[in-house]
């Protein structure tokens, strides 16, 4: 299911419901992940920590995800509730997630899909 920027969504996260706005969207190689805000949830240990670096990977986020930046929010993919990131990174081109990659000596990464077609 594609959610949109504001969107209020249910889901169920270790047999507890929980409600939220969508507050920042990125774009991974395996669909989209939101990131679910909701002041009261904040302090859940399931949650992670809004950081101000995430905004470089999101394709869209709002004043509210800037407005709290170091509050816990619930990352969520399409089909389930991300409890931890992946190692890896966003390519510098595309900005897409790849699993388990790793940046190039300078730090910046681009993906296999960027490298073999730079008009992608």
């Amino acid at each position: 299911m594609k959610y949109n920027l504001g969107d209020i969504v249910k889901f169920l996260h270790n047999n507890e419901k929980f409600v939220g706005e969508i507050v920042g969207i990125s774009k991974t190689s395996e669909g989209y992940l939101y990131c679910i805000f909701n002041d009261k949830d904040s302090n859940n240990f399931s949650a992670l920590k809004m950081e101000e670096y995430d905004v470089m990977n999101f394709i869209l986020y709002s004043k509210k995800f800037s407005d709290n930046i170091g509050k816990k929010a619930f990352w969520k993919s399409e089909s389930s509730v991300v409890g931890f990131f992946l190692d890896g990174c966003y390519c510098e081109n595309c900005r897409e997630f790849s699993r388990f990659s790793e940046p190039n000596v300078d730090g910046k990464f681009i993906c296999y899909l960027c490298r073999q077609n730079r008009w992608r």
